[in-house]
């Protein structure tokens, strides 16, 4: 649980180091990612190995990836 009076993270971390994924920042997902994120590691249902960034903006990238269509046999 949050502790009252505690600001929540910023969505694109200064400190972050430049990734390929700037594009996706300004998409809405990009922020509901970033916050689902922060929800599972604050209850301890998940552990970051990797840059906020780079985690969230792959998700997105997944997301707005166009579906490839299946072939029928």
């Amino acid at each position: 649980m949050k502790a009252k009076g505690t600001t929540p993270k910023s969505v694109v971390h200064e400190n972050a180091p430049e990734h390929p994924y700037k594009k996706y920042e300004s998409h809405p997902y990009w922020k509901r990612i970033d916050k689902g994120i922060s929800d599972l590691v604050e209850n301890q249902d998940l552990v970051e190995r990797g840059a906020r960034p780079y985690i969230v903006g792959y998700l997105c990238k997944m997301l707005l990836k166009p579906r490839k269509k299946a072939k029928r046999k």
